[in-house]
């Protein structure tokens, strides 16, 4: 199971890995639009998690997206967002960590229990599908159970 520092590290890998490769906003390709929405799970909004938007374009080229979920929300920025067509989409959510108890230790902060929530968090995340329709700007919002 990956440890919340893993799941930062790949997060930040897959964004810089992005950019270095020019997919997002590089002039080249399809346009992006600039998505948001909500992000629920049990209706309750998830407070720190991640939101990944892939597709399979034609000729094989993979199409993706991804940025956080913050207090319940996300936001792509302008150009940096997702072309239009139909995606599958993975959203994880993180655990709350006691980080007061993490200071100057070298190991993950303790995991806070979230009794919020009936169902434990999915180390897997969820899946779920959507479309984009050229020049999306309304909201595009997930509840996951």
């Amino acid at each position: 199971m990956m440890s919340w520092t893993d799941w930062r590290l790949v997060m930040v890998g897959l964004a810089i890995a992005c950019v270095a490769s020019g997919c997002p906003g590089s002039g080249g390709g399809p346009k992006r639009y600039a998505l948001h929405g909500k992000v629920t799970r049990e209706g309750i909004p998830i407070d720190d998690g991640s939101i990944m938007f892939k597709s399979k374009a034609g000729e094989g080229a993979d199409i993706s997206a991804g940025t956080p979920i913050v207090n319940g929300e996300y936001k792509f920025a302008d150009g940096d967002g997702v072309p239009e067509g139909s995606y599958t989409v993975v959203i994880n959510q993180y655990p709350k960590r006691d980080m007061e108890m993490y200071k100057g230790k070298k190991s993950d902060a303790p995991v806070i229990e979230d009794t919020r929530f009936k169902k434990p968090i999915k180390p897997e995340g969820w899946t779920e599908k959507t479309t984009v329709e050229e020049g999306q700007k309304e909201p595009i919002d997930f509840s996951v159970p």
